[in-house]
C-alpha cells in the first residue's frame, strides 16, 4: 500500500473551485529524461522507483532528491512499479501493438533490489494490462487491464492467469483494503467490489456517469474516493458499495488520487492540474504547479510527494509531512 503523507501547501482560502490556486510548492527535480514518465512507487523513504515510455526505468537512492537510470528488462513502456521491500519488486510493461513478439503484455520481477529482474509468466491473450493491486501477502494480489479482464497469481505464484467479467470496460486500477475487501475501477464508470478476496466481483451503486475512472484510494476499509476523466470524482463511506458525486466545476481528466485521511486530499491530471481537498472532497482549490504537463501518479517517500508525467516530468514537495501508513 502507499504510504499517507500532507501536503503542506498554503491554500486560499475559497469555497468555489474558479480561478483560485493555492501558493506554489512544487518544485522540479531532474529527471535526465524526456520518456513519459508512468508510474512512481517507494518502498521505502530512500528507495524510489519510476517507469516510463521504450523501458526507462530510474531510480533513487537519497529519497528522490536525485534519479538516475536503471537497467530496465524491457524496452517496452512500463505501466507500473511495485516494491513490497527494498529488494522485491515487479514490472508491468506494455508492449508496442505494432510488435511482432505476439506478447501484449511483460511482466517481471527482482528479487534483489532491481540488480536482475526475471519474466513472470502470464496466460496468453489479447488483452493489455495496466496496473497492478498490491495483496497483502507482501506480493502482487491482481492485475487489472482490458476486456474487463483480471490476472491473479496462482497457488505457486510462478504464473498469472486470466479471469474475465461480464463487463467489458478497461479496468485502470484497484485497491485490497484487507485480506478480503477490494476495488476496482474503470472505463464507462465501472466501479467493481469484492468481499470475498476476489473470488467475485460484484458491480457497485454508481452516479449516473460514464466516464472513464483513472484511478481509486482508500484511507481504511470504509472511506474512498475514485478520480477519472473530466474532473469526475466520487466517494464510498461503506466500504465501495455505494458512490456519491462530489466532483468539483472543473473539466479536465484526473489520473490519480490520494488521501492522507477522511478530509484532506489530492489529486492529480492533464494540464498540470493538482487539486487539493481540506473537507472530504466536498470542494476543491488548484495548486499551482507552473507545468501544463499531464501528470499520470502521485508518490510519497515518508517525507515528501512526488508527481511525474509527460516530458521526464518529476514535481515534488518538500515540505510534505508524515502520515502513519494505511496497511
Amino acid at each position: 500500500m502507499r504510504p499517507l503523507f500532507l501536503s503542506s501547501a498554503i491554500v486560499l482560502a475559497v469555497a468555489a473551485f474558479g480561478n483560485a490556486f493555492a501558493a506554489e510548492p512544487w518544485v522540479r527535480v531532474d529527471s535526465g529524461t524526456l520518456a513519459w514518465l508512468r508510474t512512481i512507487h517507494f518502498p521505502d523513504a530512500r528507495n524510489g522507483w519510476i517507469g516510463g515510455s521504450d523501458g526507462i526505468l530510474l531510480r533513487s537512492t537519497d529519497g528522490g532528491v536525485q534519479w538516475s537510470k536503471a537497467e530496465s528488462p524491457t524496452a517496452n513502456d512500463i505501466k507500473d512499479v511495485f516494491f513490497s521491500s527494498p529488494n522485491r519488486g515487479w514490472i508491468l510493461a506494455e508492449a508496442s501493438p505494432f510488435g511482432r513478439s505476439g506478447v501484449s503484455t511483460e511482466l517481471f520481477e527482482t528479487a534483489d533490489g532491481g540488480d536482475t529482474w526475471s519474466p513472470i509468466a502470464i496466460e496468453s491473450g489479447p488483452e493489455r494490462f495496466v496496473r497492478f493491486i498490491p495483496g497483502f501477502d507482501g506480493g502482487i494480489g491482481f492485475i487489472v487491464g482490458e476486456m474487463g479482464t483480471i490476472l491473479t497469481p496462482t497457488a505457486d505464484k510462478s504464473r498469472f492467469a486470466r479471469t474475465r467479467f461480464s463487463s467489458k470496460a478497461l479496468l485502470m486500477s484497484g485497491q485490497m483494503t484487507s485480506q478480503s475487501r477490494g476495488t476496482i475501477v474503470g472505463g464507462n464508470g465501472t466501479i467493481l467490489y469484492t468481499e470475498d478476496a476476489g473470488g467475485t466481483w460484484m458491480p457497485a451503486t454508481v452516479p449516473s456517469s460514464r466516464s472513464r475512472l483513472n484511478s481509486v484510494y482508500y484511507v481504511d476499509t470504509k472511506l474512498g474516493w475514485a478520480v477519472g476523466a473530466k474532473g469526475r470524482i466520487f466517494s464510498t463511506d461503506d466500504g465501495g458499495k455505494k458512490w456519491q458525486d462530489v466532483s468539483p466545476s472543473v473539466d479536465i481528466d484526473l489520473n490519480d488520487v490520494y488521501f492522507v485521511d477522511a478530509k484532506t486530499g489530492f489529486a492529480a491530471g492533464d494540464d498540470g492540474v493538482v487539486l487539493r481537498t481540506s473537507d472530504g472532497g466536498s470542494t476543491w482549490v488548484r495548486e499551482l504547479t507552473s507545468m501544463n504537463r499531464r501528470f499520470e501518479r502521485i508518490g510519497f517517500n515518508g517525507t515528501a510527494a512526488f508527481l511525474v508525467g509527460f516530458g521526464g516530468i518529476i514535481l515534488t514537495d518538500h515540505s510534505a509531512r508524515s502520515r502513519q501508513k494505511f496497511e
